[in-house]
């Protein structure tokens, strides 16, 4: 019997090898048909070797080429998108594509290239998009030439010291021109004369000296950047047609009358970082097209007279107005958006909004506003969302907030002030749904303890009052808020004795969504400081503790200084109870403080449940601590160029298990994110067992292909990362780049006193042989 069975596997074995039309080269990425494949090397490879002759899309990064030779790419025939990034490419050979004639998409950015020849492009006549953005290129004449399909063409970050009437010969497609952070200080007459179809040009961070006319590009050019060159007055030279004009950081401090009359198709308009302190009186005026115009970050004393009427959107930010007369938005009765956060606004005088009958959204945040009169919003009849978080807010009429019978969104957070209010002051809100009062202690403090005011707050369906210093809530403050749907009510002091049962039933039954809830944490008793809420039982219960009066505001020194000597510091539980790093919300990630050694040793065996995987986007966003030991943070670079803050902690307890398939099997543990990281390659992280910080013993994976399972446990230390020899290396010179999918399992059993963090093991592997 063993034996058919043993011939049918053979056989089904064969057959699939003979369906596999080709192998997918090591570290490499590709897809079931081979014709996308993605590799990155560790900057000591020069070329992959067997890719694959169906490729039609290939990703190449970090390789040291040096120089892109024609027999690289050869055998690549059915190529139509290249990319070789971060690969030390120098030199391109002009016959290097020669065997790439239906190339439409090129990236060498990143690179070393510092000039062009004339004749390096001339064997890709289908060309539509040309990345060689962050090389160092200085020289760069008629290498187009040969380009006439091209239709993208992005030259931002590099050293390009001037542009000539050669500069861009035979471009006569080209749409997209990004000459960004170049050395460019000046542009012959007739550069641009050829480029006929451009409509979106970028020569921002350039030293120019002169700008020559640009006016023969025609109607198409509608988008211009002449952001940060030094101009000190506004150019005189471009193409009337022109649409959306960006002229920020340059050193403007003064707008005339008449400045942008040659500009009559304005719609957008960018004056942001400069150092204007004076628009004259209609000196805008006339752009009957403009509709949105950024003048954040200057010296603008009061609202410029006689803006457009065509305004949509007015962007005023950082600048230095300190009050708002009546009428100061005369005749922007189309503004819908209006931006003057972090001004020096104390005063809003009567019918200072008036003419905003279309007005929806007001950001008045970070001024000085102490006092809000009768009516002082009365005419923004349509106004949907108010923003006057961060004033120093004194005196609320109880008639404000007439008018706003269709606000929608309304935030005072941050306002640290005692805030004298009418208890009516809601009443005229019928449709308020979101109320955001995060950090505003003493305003949240009058409102929770005013049953006049919460009845007019049952609408609300998003509540947040983070970070507030609540101990407790008023039994029936669910009750005022029957259509609440979202509340975020973690980074508060909640002292969990009897009283609270209500609440931790309430987040465990209702329908209520309560965002971050493994955050909403007891401060007190100290028998489940820390413990979430959501985690409490019944025998937490048991011995009451004296409770506070309802909805008491303590401060956190005060539920804190009994703490025991070997406890966390108030500080510690300070930064315990701000929000860290988002968490899926099926991994859950423990913190309780640890008592004495006995109890983490004791509980080493016990092995929790584990639920079904999902996937995480994003590794970084799972590496959470909330231990009670020191903190310290590191950012990581992601592929897009934001960047994610990583809280670690330098002694920690910690587990994690991995499971995968790999063709090869270079391991490198790591427990401690060094800057260089982008991403980390995980294929699976199981929550498995806890071990103590004592543990010291590294377990790197088999060489031999095939499946295997690892548990790996290291100690949190500055050398816990290795070269694929199990040598410690410099974290500095490893950087991390490639990512392949990651699968987390979330934990449902929660043990007491225990200090856990999630650990990451990053592997070099080959991504091909990946299980789906």
């Amino acid at each position: 019997m063993l034996l058919p069975v043993l011939l049918t596997l053979a056989l089904l074995a064969i057959t699939n090898i003979c369906n596999t039309t080709f192998v997918c080269p090591s570290s490499c990425y590709c897809d079931d048909k081979g014709e996308y494949v993605s590799c990155v090397g560790d900057g000591l490879w020069r070329f992959p070797e067997d890719i694959p002759n169906s490729t039609i899309r290939l990703e190449l990064r970090n390789y040291l080429i040096n120089e892109l030779l024609s027999q690289d790419l050869c055998e690549l025939e059915a190529l139509e998108e290249l990319k070789l990034q971060q690969s030390h490419i120098e030199t391109v050979y002009n016959a290097t594509f020669a065997s790439n004639p239906k190339l439409e998409g090129l990236d060498l950015s990143q690179n070393s290239l510092t000039s062009l020849s004339s004749s390096i492009f001339k064997d890709l006549p289908r060309l539509r998009h040309l990345d060689l953005s962050s090389n160092l290129i200085e020289f760069m004449e008629e290498a187009f030439v040969d380009l006439l399909n091209l239709e993208q063409l992005n030259l931002r970050d590099n050293r390009l010291p001037q542009l000539t009437t050669h500069s861009f010969v035979g471009l006569h497609k080209i749409q997209y021109l990004n000459l960004d952070a170049n050395n460019i200080s000046t542009i012959e007459v007739g550069t641009f004369q050829y480029l006929t179809n451009l409509a979106h040009l970028i020569i921002s961070n350039n030293p120019l000296t002169t700008l020559s006319r640009l006016d023969f590009f025609g109607s198409r050019l509608q988008y211009i950047d002449i952001s940060h060159v030094g101009l000190d007055r506004v150019p005189q030279s471009l193409t009337k047609f022109v649409r959306d004009l960006r002229l920020a950081k340059n050193n403007l401090t003064h707008i005339s009358a008449g400045d942008f009359d040659s500009y009559p198709y304005l719609g957008l308009l960018v004056l942001d970082d400069n150092c204007v302190s004076e628009i004259e009186n209609d000196a805008l005026g006339r752009q009957e097209y403009l509709m949105r115009l950024w003048l954040n970050g200057n010296c603008l004393t009061k609202v410029p007279p006689n803006l457009p009427p065509s305004l949509l959107a007015l962007y005023m930010e950082e600048n230095k107005l300190t009050s708002l007369t009546s009428y100061s938005f005369k005749g922007l009765m189309h503004l819908e958006q209006l931006f003057l956060q972090r001004n020096e606004i104390r005063d809003l005088e009567p019918c200072a909004f008036c003419d905003l009958v279309n007005l929806k959204s007001l950001d008045l945040q970070a001024n000085q506003i102490e006092n809000l009169t009768v009516g002082v919003f009365s005419n923004l009849t349509q106004l949907e969302t108010l923003d006057l978080s961060q004033n120093n807010l004194k005196v609320m009429d109880a008639r404000c907030f007439d008018g706003l019978s269709l606000l929608i969104t309304l935030q005072m957070s941050r306002v640290h002030s005692s805030v004298q209010m009418d208890e009516a002051m809601f009443d005229p809100l019928h449709n308020l749904q979101t109320l955001e009062v995060y950090d505003s202690s003493l305003l949240v403090h009058t409102i929770l303890n005013s049953t006049r005011i919460l009845h007019g707050l049952r609408k609300v369906q998003e509540l947040n009052i983070m970070h507030n210093r609540i101990v407790k809530l008023r039994p029936d403050f669910s009750s005022f808020f029957p259509s609440l749907k979202l509340i975020k009510m973690s980074g508060n002091l909640w002292n969990c004795d009897q009283d609270i049962k209500w609440l931790v039933n309430w987040i465990k039954q209702s329908n209520v969504q309560f965002y971050s809830s493994f955050n909403i944490r007891c401060a007190t008793p100290e028998s489940v400081v820390f413990k979430p809420l959501m985690m409490l039982t019944d025998s937490d219960f048991e011995t009451e503790s004296t409770s506070a009066s309802t909805t008491e505001i303590v401060t956190l020194a005060a539920t804190t200084t009994q703490l025991t000597e070997n406890r966390t510091t108030v500080d510690q539980v300070a930064t315990m109870f701000k929000e860290t790093s988002s968490v899926p919300s099926s991994v859950s990630t423990y913190s309780e403080s640890t008592r004495d050694t006995t109890s983490i040793e004791r509980i080493i065996s016990t092995k929790p449940t584990v639920s079904d995987a999902v996937p995480v986007t994003n590794p970084t966003e799972i590496l959470e601590s909330t231990i009670s030991s020191t903190y310290h943070t590191s950012e990581t670079p992601n592929s897009d160029g934001t960047t994610t803050q990583n809280v670690l902690s330098p002694t920690s307890t910690f587990f994690f298990k991995m499971r995968g398939k790999y063709q090869t099997a270079q391991g490198k543990i790591l427990t401690e994110f060094p800057t260089t990281v982008e991403t980390t390659t995980v294929h699976e992280l199981l929550l498995e067992k806890r071990f103590p910080s004592t543990t010291s013993k590294n377990i790197r994976p088999s060489d031999v292909p095939g499946s295997f399972n690892v548990t790996a446990f290291a100690r949190v230390s500055n050398s816990s990362l290795m070269d694929k020899h199990g040598l410690p290396i410099k974290s500095s010179q490893t950087p991390l780049r490639h990512s392949s999918r990651l699968r987390v399992e979330s934990n449902t059993h929660y043990v007491d006193h225990t200090m856990i963090i999630l650990a990451i093991l990053a592997l070099d592997v080959s991504c091909s042989e990946l299980e789906p």
